[in-house]
């Protein structure tokens, strides 16, 4: 089956209502959609240009590209502990909690908790994620946490503000946005997307009986905790296309384009050892039961994403694939999308090498 067979099939089998997806080589991209926004008769289809909310794919896209482009200016040592660069990131054992254990998701903070629920205002949200208690001890293991990449932001934030109190995310808005995605000529690619880039927003969840919301969430991000803390943390809240996430891969798979500096690309994206198959905000491709499939070699590089979004990259075969869906709707209980991922991949790749 080639990459439209594949989604045509998972359409009809309900895993999602449409998709669109992007893949090729660093000086090739091919694109495609199917489907339509919703399951409603007269949904509108879904095109090249429909936006989607991709997820924790945010982490790599935005947080961890901020991070390596602060790291290669000097800004920020990986190595330091977290409480240099935010000194309110207090409480027992979290002096040793660097912010390369942030990036390798072993720093020992939970994998992920209901701030929307557990703080009345913005204001007191910012204050107390940094008091977040830790799990277990920081490198004794590896739980992959949202928690830990909204704290990384805020990381980011306060260097890029100077140091000072961080009370938003704004500095590390404007960075990712002038730094990396107008760099790349993303045009598509945003966070809190305006009322005009909202008409070209697919649809994610239908919530009933929400905290925060009620009906269905178009243009605004479907996690909770990133709406809660204005659309923009470091665990979620980007928008994009297939296509703008093609250049993103592309530049990757380019050494960077003048943006990444290489050498720290393949140190960025390398798994650190192995004891998990991570890299520093990146995951690498798991010997069994990957998402990326079979045919991706073992160097390959990715991220998925909780709304059904994923990306690939293969840097040995020079192949990348992105697929964005929203398999969340209209609810995020259809797991049909862990089975898509592998298929997709496989028939990317054999459409790469054919």
């Amino acid at each position: 089956m080639n990459p439209q067979e594949v989604i045509e099939a998972a359409i009809a089998d309900g895993a999602f209502p449409g998709a669109s997806w992007a893949f090729g080589s660093a000086d090739r991209i091919e694109t495609g959609s199917a489907g339509r926004h919703t399951y409603d008769d007269d949904s509108p289809e879904v095109k090249s240009d429909s936006i989607y909310d991709i997820a924790s794919l945010t982490k790599v896209v935005a947080t961890t590209s901020t991070a390596m482009l602060l790291s290669q200016m000097d800004e920020l040592d990986i190595e330091k502990p977290v409480q240099f660069y935010l000194p309110e990131f207090t409480g027992a054992g979290k002096e040793d909690v660097t912010v390369l254990n942030l990036l390798l998701h072993n720093s020992g903070l939970p994998p992920h908790r209901e701030y929307w629920k557990e703080f009345p205002s913005l204001l007191q949200a910012w204050s107390g994620i940094p008091q977040e208690e830790l799990v277990y001890k920081p490198g004794s293991e590896t739980q992959y946490s949202c928690v830990g990449f909204i704290i990384l932001s805020m990381v980011l934030e306060s260097i890029l503000n100077g140091g000072g109190t961080v009370q938003g995310l704004k500095e590390f808005e404007v960075f990712t946005e002038l730094s990396v995605l107008c760099r790349l000529q993303m045009g598509h690619s945003t966070f809190r997307p305006g009322p005009f880039t909202r008409r070209l927003c697919v649809p994610t969840e239908v919530v009933e009986d929400g905290f925060l919301r009620q009906g269905l969430i178009k243009g605004e991000v479907h996690d909770e905790n990133a709406f809660f803390l204005g659309g923009v943390a470091g665990n979620s809240g980007l928008f994009s296309t297939a296509a703008d996430l093609a250049r993103f891969a592309q530049c990757l798979l380019r050494g960077g384009d003048g943006i990444f500096q290489e050498g720290f690309l393949k140190v960025w994206t390398a798994r650190e050892d192995e004891s998990s198959t991570r890299a520093l905000g990146w995951d690498t491709k798991a010997e069994f039961g990957s998402s990326a499939g079979d045919l991706f070699g073992p160097n390959s590089f990715g991220h998925t994403g909780f709304t059904g979004t994923s990306i690939w990259i293969d840097p040995v075969a020079g192949a990348f694939g992105v697929l964005v869906s929203n398999r969340v709707n209209p609810t995020r209980e259809n797991q049909k999308i862990t089975t898509v991922r592998p298929r997709f991949y496989n028939a990317v790749y054999n459409s790469i090498k054919a």
